[in-house]
């Protein structure tokens, strides 16, 4: 072939020569079948081309020969040469790959060349396929969609023409078939511009990579904040402000945008984690007040309330109220650090959402508010006590105690103290002596209803009249003298 020079062929009939019927090659005397062995080893080694009627086999369409039958596959026309490798379409696609350009330059690196080529193709078919999943998935920051419809199609249809052209390229794998390479330069430069629509999005990528963490960090925090809070109102502004710069592809791009972003999300966090840790601070009982809790939930005072509890003329509200102050607002925590909120807006210890926090003042400072309020209680139902044990008709009742309960309450009265153990003896006694009393439970909202009728101005005797008439029907049906006000 060689000898022939370009564009010459080697006929059918010049390769094999009949003997007895029976065809042989000229040279080596293989028969037809053995014969095409070889031809077909140097099509797929790109060394020549089988012209057949209609058709021509080169490497990259070797496979077919095992389509063939016997006497298709020996009966073809001629032997011709293959084209040269087409480097400079080669040297254009390597140059828009980034691969080595000398790889394909010379011949003796071609092995070479095709390996860089499959591996950086195969590399490239799974960024695609991953971009493909990106764009159906989205890409959304702060809730705004980043892509319009009209890019998210224009970008689909340059994705669906590059895995195209990179799917085949794959079959280009051996020197044989890379002397067959079709495409021009002209066609590397289409494929560069679908090159540019993924470097677009994997800027794109980063650009939405970079920024989730932070975002979906202050998302969350704006949340948990209460509506008036000056971080949250910080966090909203800058949201509103950004939007538009978000969806500016142009913006996006821009680096010192880019990092000014960074920067100022970062201040908005940091500007979180402190006034977090005052609001949690503000909240949650440190390692002092969370000892005297404890030692005011075994306080003997609030022990011998909840055994008066059973009396039905006490203001049991009141003592349901402190104690729900200790169960529910006076939580301890102070475990937690500015390294804990890296990474979470929220105590991994006590889950503190500020927004739900009922109060402004500091649970540091009720935990003591409510130690006074606790000896209020005591001392008030003690005093309550005393006065009802004076009222004449329970001092009548008295006698009818046993000798033993009599002698309870007597020392009770005297000394003005309860004993330091409640014995369920003492608590009956009581219970026993105002039976004859009934309760009549009124709230100071009802109270405030009644006595100022829709917050109209009115005169003394006017309010007189409503408290007179409010405090008739409080006693109709009841003798005046057995019935005790409780104020809950």
């Amino acid at each position: 072939m060689k000898k022939r020079g370009d564009g010459q062929v080697i006929n059918h009939s010049e390769l094999f020569e009949k003997r007895d019927d029976l065809e042989f090659d000229v040279k080596f005397h293989l028969e037809p079948e053995l014969f095409m062995i070889v031809i077909a080893a140097l099509v797929y080694h790109g060394d020549l081309v089988i012209a057949y009627p209609g058709k021509k086999i080169d490497p990259t369409s070797l496979d077919e020969l095992s389509k063939m039958s016997i006497v298709d596959l020996v009966s073809f026309k001629h032997l011709e040469q293959p084209k040269s490798t087409p480097i400079e379409a080669l040297v254009e696609l390597f140059s828009v790959l980034g691969l080595t350009v000398g790889l394909v330059k010379n011949a003796d690196y071609h092995k070479d060349a095709i390996k860089a080529l499959q591996t950086d193709v195969g590399k490239r078919l799974t960024q695609v396929v991953e971009t493909g999943q990106k764009i159906r998935d989205r890409y959304v920051l702060w809730n705004i969609e980043l892509l319009t419809e009209q890019d998210r199609t224009r970008i689909n249809e340059k994705i669906s023409e590059l895995k195209t052209f990179l799917e085949s390229l794959q079959k280009y794998n051996t020197e044989g078939k890379l002397k067959n390479f079709p495409y021009q330069k002209r066609d590397i430069k289409d494929f560069k511009e679908q090159l540019e629509i993924i470097e677009e999005l994997s800027r794109l990528t980063k650009f939405v990579d970079d920024l989730t963490p932070l975002i979906h960090y202050l998302s969350e925090a704006e949340v948990i904040l209460p509506g008036d809070n000056p971080v949250r109102k910080s966090i909203e502004d800058t949201k509103k402000r950004v939007s538009p710069d978000l969806q500016d592809s142009q913006k996006r791009t821009d680096r010192e945008f880019r990092q000014d972003l960074i920067t100022e999300l970062t201040r908005l966090k940091r500007e979180y984690v402190g006034e977090y840790m005052a609001l949690h601070k503000n909240a949650r009982l440190g390692v002092q007040e969370d000892e005297l809790k404890k030692k005011l939930m075994k306080d003997q005072r609030l022990i011998q309330l909840n055994s008066l509890a059973g009396i039905e003329i006490l203001p049991k509200r009141q003592l349901a109220e402190l104690q729900n102050m200790f169960s529910t607002n006076l939580i301890p925590c102070f475990t937690l650090t500015e390294q804990d909120l890296e990474t979470t807006p929220i105590c991994k210890y006590c889950r503190f959402r500020p927004l739900e926090s009922i109060s402004d003042q500091s649970v540091n400072q009720l935990i003591y508010q409510l130690e006074d309020r606790l000896e209020t209680i005591y001392q008030d139902w003690i005093l309550t006590l005393r006065n009802n044990l004076e009222d004449p008709m329970v001092k009548k009742n008295l006698k009818l105690l046993s000798a033993d309960d009599q002698r309870l309450i007597q020392e009770f009265i005297e000394t003005k103290t309860l004993p330091d153990e409640l014995s369920a003896a003492f608590i009956k006694a009581l219970q026993d002596l105002f039976s004859g009393l009934v309760k009549v439970t009124i709230s100071l909202e009802d109270l405030k209803k009644i006595l100022m009728e829709k917050g109209s101005p009115c005169t003394v005797e006017e309010l007189q009249k409503r408290f007179e008439e409010y405090l008739a029907s409080l006693k109709k049906g009841k003798d005046a003298k057995k019935i005790r006000i409780v104020v809950e």
